[in-house]
């Protein structure tokens, strides 16, 4: 998973702190390609209230390419001074389709985005940006908020999904090269808790068999309530540095993790969050 690494940076301090994780987590053997993307509105709507004193638009661009190098000359020293190896792609275009596109083209194996960036012209993420890569992409997306010099406790929301078993086979291979302790949480909702019961022991028995958990070590765990709020709490409460979930989970009386959770892990978890479609 984590031989190609596509890392999104605007040079603000969340994207250094995705960079930082990134250098935390990388193989010697990874391929990080740094990312910026320009789009190319933020640069000219500044002056479109303004006529007649309009740059001409070469000089606005050439002045976009500089901040552009200059950026992800910055990420890189982050990676460099982990003994981490990258090269960089400077683009103009749509951020978030921009992102999947070069995701795309390179194969990449996983993307890494800051949870929020800069406004302006060297603006490349907000909220709304990395929840939209990590809606559309096509691998992995880890979104990294708040700061972290490594990874030693995994929190895996297991559901007995196909998404939630991809999810766990991701968490294996995070916890054992990163020598973490992993943790798999099921949840059920309290007005099924009865009907859930037998159903939940069957959850673990597929999450420890299809998902190769009998051969990583691991902690079961339990929860009743909202799926989002008995993680987003567990994961608090535990200090997880790392909480991995799959992107859409069970519909109808199974639904135990939905779209709408990984969702709302995203946006109100206080660590890093990676979804796995």
């Amino acid at each position: 998973m984590l031989q190609t690494v596509l890392l999104g940076t605007d040079g603000s301090e969340h994207a250094l702190q995705a960079a930082r994780f990134v250098a935390a987590i990388a193989r010697p053997e990874s391929t990080v390609i740094v990312l910026n993307v320009l789009d190319l509105t933020d640069v000219f709507s500044p002056y479109a209230m303004t006529p007649g004193i309009v740059p001409a638009p070469q000089a606005l661009v050439e002045t976009a390419e500089e901040v552009q190098h200059r950026i992800v000359e910055k990420t890189c020293a982050v990676l460099d001074a982990a003994g981490i190896t990258c090269r960089t792609r400077c683009e103009l275009g749509q951020t978030v389709d921009t992102i999947v596109r070069v995701a795309e083209e390179e194969h990449a194996d996983l993307i890494v985005v800051g949870s929020q960036g800069l406004s302006g012209i060297v603006r490349f993420l907000i909220g709304s940006v990395s929840e939209g890569v990590a809606r559309h992409a096509h691998c992995p997306v880890l979104v990294v908020r708040g700061e972290r010099a490594a990874v030693r406790n995994i929190l895996l929301a297991f559901d007995g999904s196909e998404a939630s078993v991809r999810a766990a086979r991701v968490a294996v291979m995070l916890a054992t090269l990163q020598g973490a302790s992993l943790t798999v949480l099921t949840v059920r909702e309290p007005e099924r808790s009865s009907a859930l019961a037998l159903e939940q022991q069957e959850i673990v028995r597929r999450a420890e068999e299809a998902a190769g958990l009998s051969g990583a070590k691991h902690v079961l765990q339990f929860g009743e309530g909202h799926p989002a709020e008995v993680l987003l709490h567990y994961a608090q409460e535990q200090q997880a540095d790392l909480i991995v979930v799959g992107s859409r989970g069970l519909s109808n009386f199974q639904r135990l993790l939905l779209g709408s959770v990984s969702h709302a892990v995203l946006h109100h978890a206080s660590c890093p969050v990676l979804v796995v479609r």
